[in-house]
């Protein structure tokens, strides 16, 4: 991309920010995209950015925003913390530039360090569409099901079935959890059925430690820092995990790989289902293409004693497109729409 390319990607991405209600954070790229020159290390890096600088590539953006969102967590930049949340920038836009310029030569080690990674917010208001598509498989194939998440992160979505979803006026899930997720529902609700989790691991190239200090404010890094509800929602759900051992259960390794011994053997009297949430840009293409193989491969080998399902809920323009196909019947089917942080749900499954 070139130099131009690059700044409109900072713009857009700032838009996408202030509609999913981060006006700092959209301020933040709006800013970047205005200002950033070549003339600092920082900048040379990011305006010449080999890759796809957009929301449908690397996202580079957010890169930067969680690279400076993180010298603030760590208490690594006190001047940078003062124009962040719960403090306020100041509102002519070359003071808040100086301040991230400055900090941006101060840390370009950092930064350039953090630029080479791809966010990892592990958004948990996405459990209430991977939920309510897993009640959707437990209604096909009144089976246990065995959950396999590829682009994992830290885990905290294969907790999906400890968090409490409010439906409308429907509940499900852990109706005593502190991790409340309440969507707002744009068409059907989704059929309110009672699922088994018998199994559940997940793997990721680069995956987060929740007992981690440093990996936990990496994660941090990438919620936005005026969106304190997300914050909160990440400690209750990080507890949950703590207490489940759920480390262990995320595995650093390529997708096709470890999908590979997934499958290899038909688990008879589950479901398996192979899933996975605004993850599957990040993968190179060639490992998309293994990771289709091997689940279509599996898929012809299932039958009623041990079907395989694969879930994903994944970006489709302004959204993301919740779809589910499954085996034996080839099934391919479009369950519904949400937005990239499950704030809303447009559910058209069942």
């Amino acid at each position: 991309m070139h130099e131009g390319e690059i700044r409109e990607a900072f713009q857009e991405t700032g838009d996408s920010c202030r509609a999913l209600g981060s006006d700092f954070t959209a301020r933040l790229c709006h800013v970047i995209a205005s200002r950033l020159s070549r003339d600092s290390v920082v900048g040379e890096a990011v305006l010449t950015w080999q890759g796809d600088a957009s929301n449908k590539g690397d996202v580079l953006a957010m890169r930067l925003a969680g690279a400076l969102h993180a010298l603030v967590i760590t208490g690594a930049d006190e001047n940078l913390a003062r124009v962040y949340p719960p403090n306020s920038a100041p509102s002519d836009d070359d003071l808040f530039w100086t301040v991230l310029a400055s900090s941006m030569d101060v840390h370009s080690e950092h930064i350039i360090d953090r630029l080479q990674f791809a966010p990892q917010t592990n958004e948990i208001r996405r459990s209430s569409a991977i939920y309510a598509g897993l009640m959707e498989i437990g209604r096909r194939f009144e089976l246990p099901l065995i959950l396999s998440e590829i682009g994992a992160s830290a885990g905290l979505n294969l907790l999906c079935d400890q968090y409490r979803y409010e439906f409308g006026s429907k509940h499900s899930g852990n109706l005593g959890s502190r991790v409340i997720l309440s969507p707002e529902l744009r068409g059907r609700t989704p059929e309110i059925t009672e699922i088994k989790i018998a199994d559940r691991s997940g793997c990721d190239l680069n995956p987060l430690d929740i007992n981690s200090e440093d990996d936990m404010n990496r994660l941090r890094s990438y919620i936005w820092p005026d969106q304190i509800t997300r914050h909160e929602r990440l400690n209750h759900a990080v507890q949950i995990g703590q207490s489940m051992n759920l480390q262990a259960l995320v595995v650093s390794c390529d997708a096709s790989e470890w999908l590979q011994q997934r499958l290899v053997e038909r688990q008879q009297g589950f479901v398996h289902v192979i899933f996975h949430s605004i993850a599957w840009q990040y993968f190179a293409k060639h490992i998309q293409d293994q990771c289709q193989k091997l689940i279509e491969k599996a898929g012809k080998q299932a039958d009623e004693t041990s079907p395989i399902a694969w879930l994903s809920v994944e970006a489709a323009g302004n959204s993301a497109e919740i779809r589910l196909r499954a085996w034996p019947g080839d099934l391919d089917k479009l369950l519904g729409h949400t937005d990239f942080h499950g704030r809303w749900l447009t559910w058209s499954g069942n």
